[in-house]
């Protein structure tokens, strides 16, 4: 349940959240005569839960500006609950900023789409930081009734970041696919380029584990991380310069390319455990494999 503190800071801004929120809605007109919620990603592209949604040869999207654009399925992709709808035309620039992954017990703001657009606003609160039955896949569940928030639909943290999208997961109870999915789905290139190498977000060179480790790390060799992105997977889950990263997902660094042949684009917007030496200790961290940036 809401704790009344926490619905009183966000009866204060609820209405703020709504109004910037809503240019990222999208209407999906069915042919059943329903809508189902999306997320305008980018002016040409449109994210929404694959679900719910029916195979049609095309859709008639409403945009929050009123422009209604013809789109076409791009890529869907039942596993991670996503489809990518190819807008026919162009909307407005979508500005999106993406959250912090949220705290269990943290209120989110869910928001759905109505016939035209318009937007409708709910809150719920952060259930686990998993979805269950699908723990490899980064997701979170939300405390609230099955068809209480709206399939499809942006769901934002209490500064109006972006924290994914909602989709429907066992029982149909709430879950939210994260940014960092929804970005690895689609990718960064033009529409229709919806595939990219995945990436952590740190700089690697070839080094010798030393004598004392190679027992216990099994190897001879590993990367060791000379620079990391600041706002990267691998900076995010607390690697640090100077650690030596051993192995991804059980696969050993100790070739030529040895990351980027672990990082394909099947594994974008998973999680990943990255074991590595720090301090004569060996450790694993947890991460999600974002879309690698356009150059």
């Amino acid at each position: 349940m809401l704790q009344s503190i926490e619905l009183a800071q966000w009866s204060q801004s609820i209405a703020a959240q709504v109004v910037r929120a809503a240019p990222l809605l999208a209407a999906i007109r069915l042919a059943s005569g329903t809508c189902l919620t999306g997320v305008l990603w980018r002016r040409d592209l449109v994210v929404t839960a694959d679900s719910s949604l029916p195979a049609q040869e095309a859709y008639a999207v409403v945009l929050a500006n009123g422009q209604t654009l013809a789109a076409r399925a791009l890529r869907r992709d039942p596993a991670q609950g996503l489809t990518a709808l190819g807008l026919v035309g162009t909307g407005p620039a979508a500005v999106i900023e993406p959250a912090a992954r949220p705290v269990v017990g943290a209120v989110l703001l869910a928001l759905g789409a109505g016939p035209d657009a318009a937007p409708t606003g709910r809150l719920a609160v952060v259930r686990s930081l998993h979805c269950h039955g699908r723990q490899s896949l980064p997701r979170i569940t939300l405390d609230a009734a099955p068809g209480y928030l709206a399939e499809g639909g942006p769901v934002f943290d209490d500064k109006g970041a972006l924290v994914g999208l909602c989709v429907g997961g066992p029982e149909q109870t709430p879950c939210v696919v994260l940014h960092a999915v929804i970005a690895g789905f689609v990718g960064d290139g033009p529409a229709g380029a919806l595939v990219r190498h995945g990436w952590i977000g740190a700089a690697l060179q070839p080094v010798s584990v030393a004598d004392s480790l190679r027992r216990i790390a099994g190897q001879a060799t590993g990367r060791l991380v000379i620079g990391l992105s600041p706002d990267g997977p691998a900076a995010q889950a607390g690697i640090l310069p100077g650690d030596i990263l051993l192995s991804v997902d059980g696969q050993r660094m100790n070739g030529p390319g040895s990351l980027r042949s672990l990082l394909g684009p099947e594994r974008i917007g998973r999680w990943v455990d990255v074991r590595l030496a720090r301090r004569g200790q060996i450790r694993t961290q947890r991460l999600i494999v974002a879309v690698q940036p356009a150059s």
